[in-house]
């Protein structure tokens, strides 16, 4: 490869892979029958794709837009670049410049109006669809005035569909705060407020400090991948092969391991601080940043393995000494992304968007009790345990090797 190759690699990696993965969050990784195509269907280029239990991503059509950071239920996608706090930190500097008002511009519209907008009262994101519901509702219960998203237009972006994302965003963000009595306001539109617009023409040091500055934090990010470009090909040395990330992990109990969801977090924290000096909540949230299951007792065969396929412990497994056995089901941790439903061998479960608040604010959890299954689940005998009674006789043997 040549120098100029090189340089070049070097540069693409920088444009198309400031994005750290975890495949081992994802519900369809986890299980294939899972139906979850949030990310895929939010990548413009559908550079993303899921398939027998393995993660993909084609490097090369990834556009740097982030709206799979911003729409996976289970964190798998994570800035490198621009990470939640990050942004948030941004955010609530441009609110203290700009009297309260946090304004997020699209990159696109950023190129067209820089000239004319107070870049201390702005915040600029590749793609509208970065901003998530968790950010929004954070923001607002740091006390700030009021949210502006504002975009270019968007059907002529090669980024199509941020639009709806960043709409999906905002009316879930809306809609929870507002239940807590957050009176400040939240809007998509495609029109600069006047609070942000530039007052004077910037001084032209002022304008080589902060281009410098941008060079600077650029060409650390461009080190960072040169080093792990030039590793890369470095001879003579072993590559340390990837993991199974399900390899010995199973607990006992037979589920697997939950997802520590930061976003979730501090999405949850900040509905505690918005509920401080809110009376108890009576509003019912829709919006789909949470979930509410059924189960249908007579279909259910109490096999509970929607509680060991949950990724994010909002499904628990119980057995009371009493021999008392079934589920329980935390709203509040429930991220929506249908695992539990899809995962259900008999479709007895059904996973409804509408949650009180309340249940949210209070961590509420409803119990399912289930009858004792007839087969003991999740043991070597399982299965001959199971077809030893379709024969109907005891000189089935178990053989095992």
């Amino acid at each position: 490869m040549s120098q100029m190759e090189k340089a070049l690699s070097v540069f693409e990696a920088y444009e198309s892979k400031d994005l750290a993965v975890r495949p081992d969050r994802c519900v369809r990784v986890r299980n294939r029958h899972a139906g979850c195509s949030a990310c895929m269907d939010a990548c413009p280029t559908h550079a993303i794709t899921v398939e027998l239990n393995e993660l993909s991503v084609v490097w090369g059509e990834c556009l740097g837009c982030e709206a799979c950071v911003a729409v996976c239920p289970t964190e798998v996608f994570g800035s490198v670049a621009a990470g939640d706090e990050a942004l948030k930190a941004a955010a609530l500097a441009a609110a203290e410049a700009a009297d309260g008002l946090v304004c997020f511009v699209c990159r696109p519209l950023y190129a067209k109006v820089a000239q004319l907008v107070d870049p201390a009262k702005t915040v600029v994101v590749n793609c509208m669809a970065r901003v998530d519901a968790t950010l929004l509702v954070d923001l607002a219960a740091a006390g700030v005035a009021g949210i502006a998203l504002v975009h270019d237009a968007c059907a002529a972006c090669a980024l199509a569909g941020a639009e709806e994302a960043a709409r999906r965003a905002v009316e879930g963000a809306r809609e929870l705060v507002a239940a807590f009595g957050y009176a400040g306001r939240m809007a998509l539109r495609d029109k600069l407020p006047s609070a942000i617009r530039r007052q004077e023409e910037a001084a032209f040091d002022e304008e080589s400090r902060g281009f410098f500055a941008s060079m600077k934090q650029e060409m650390r990010q461009v080190a960072g991948i040169t080093a792990r470009t030039v590793a890369e090909e470095l001879p003579g040395e072993a590559v340390e092969e990837e993991e199974d990330p399900f390899a010995g992990k199973v607990l006992e109990d037979g589920t697997l391991p939950r997802v520590d969801g930061q976003r979730r977090k501090r999405l949850l924290g900040a509905v505690d601080a918005l509920a401080t000096d809110a009376p108890e909540p009576e509003a019912t949230l829709q919006a789909g940043l949470f979930g509410r299951i059924a189960i249908n007792r007579e279909a259910c065969r109490s096999c509970r393995m929607c509680a060991n396929f949950c990724p994010t412990g909002a499904l628990r497994k119980f057995d009371f000494a009493d021999g008392r056995l079934g589920v329980k089901h935390m709203p509040a941790l429930c991220v929506n992304c249908g695992c539990c439903r899809d995962i259900c061998p008999t479709k007895a479960l059904t996973v409804h968007a509408r949650v009180a608040a309340k249940d949210v604010a209070l961590r509420t959890s409803y119990a399912y009790y289930m009858a004792a299954p007839d087969v003991a689940y999740n043991r070597p005998d399982t299965m001959y345990r199971k077809v030893q009674p379709l024969f109907d006789t005891d000189q089935l043997y178990d053989m095992q090797h």
